[in-house]
């Protein structure tokens, strides 16, 4: 119409060509800051790495004896190499290298001989590698089960040196005279007719066996027990536990060689020092990764 303007109608942008405006402004903010084009800066594929499982295969063996050990390797490929190894405090005492064979996850077994002279801590572990080369994580010690192994009682002095702790040669034997017993004064007590009710005396307490235990515990054996016919396997406790049974091992010995009456030489013989000592420096001296040569300061077991 006469006076009228036209307007020519205005296209929205084609979403594909918005798109690509978008990427190539993001490109040229990347460039002027310096970053690499968004391309470069994807991630990097995962590696895919086989995965396996050591089976602890309980129950308490005997140096010397056999024992089957089961595992598991499961690869995308279908395929991979295992390694196996049994361990005695982080040394390789048997090892085992099959070819490349089937990795589906299916159980396999391996039978190994304990050595006689195996004393514990023992792990079964083990790794694995692909056909293209990538190893299961944690290498060596991908999985890891342990195993028991008895330590007869008459054998407890191959892992435990009394009461002394760790010390110089030259030294420990004093330390373990000092360290092995106690010796608790009880004064003499008397009725109200002035007769002697308990006697003035010295009683001499021997606490070797508590520290045999102790010993055993913190260096994680599974070690014979007398007292009551069964095992203690120490490989899962933490240090507290061990020290608290400790305490409960020198009760018993109190309880033991001193007669009830003596009430005074049986208190302070319950509340010695050598559970104070433990609690102060057994850190120290606590294997808490039981699979690793060495002492450890930390690992699966808790140095509390």
């Amino acid at each position: 119409m006469p006076g009228t303007v036209c307007h020519r109608a205005r296209r929205a942008p084609r979403p594909d060509r918005a798109r690509n405006g978008l990427a190539a402004a993001a490109l040229a903010a990347a460039a002027l800051a310096g970053a690499a084009p968004a391309e470069a800066a994807l991630e990097r594929p995962a590696i895919v790495r086989p995965a396996v499982k050591a089976y602890a295969p309980g129950g308490v063996h005997l140096p010397g004896s056999t024992v089957r050990l089961a595992y598991s390797v499961e690869d995308p490929s279908g395929r991979a190499r295992a390694r196996l190894a049994l361990y005695q405090r982080g040394v390789a005492v048997a090892t085992r290298r099959p070819g490349f064979r089937a990795a589906t996850g299916a159980r396999r077994t391996w039978t190994v001989r304990l050595g006689a002279k195996l004393l514990g801590p023992v792990y079964f572990c083990l790794w694995a590698e692909s056909p293209a080369g990538t190893r299961s994580r944690g290498a060596p010690l991908s999985s890891c089960a342990h195993i028991s192994v008895k330590v007869r009682w008459q054998d407890r002095k191959k892992i435990s040196n009394g009461c002394g702790g760790k010390a110089w040669d030259a030294v420990l034997a004093v330390e373990n005279y000092f360290g092995n017993s106690g010796v608790f004064y009880q004064p003499q007590v008397r009725r109200s007719d002035g007769s002697v009710k308990v006697p003035r005396a010295l009683w001499t307490v021997w606490f070797t066996s508590a520290c045999d235990f102790h010993d055993a515990g913190y260096r994680g054996s599974t070690i014979e027990d007398p007292t009551t016919g069964g095992v203690r396997d120490y490989h899962d406790w933490s240090r507290r536990r061990i020290d608290d049974r400790f305490l409960a091992d020198m009760r018993r010995l109190c309880r033991r060689q001193i007669d009830r009456s003596a009430t005074t030489a049986l208190r302070d013989c319950k509340n010695n020092y050598r559970y104070d000592v433990v609690r102060t420096f057994g850190s120290l001296f606590f294997d808490a990764d039981l699979r690793r040569r060495g002492t450890q300061a930390s690992g699966h077991r808790a140095n509390n």
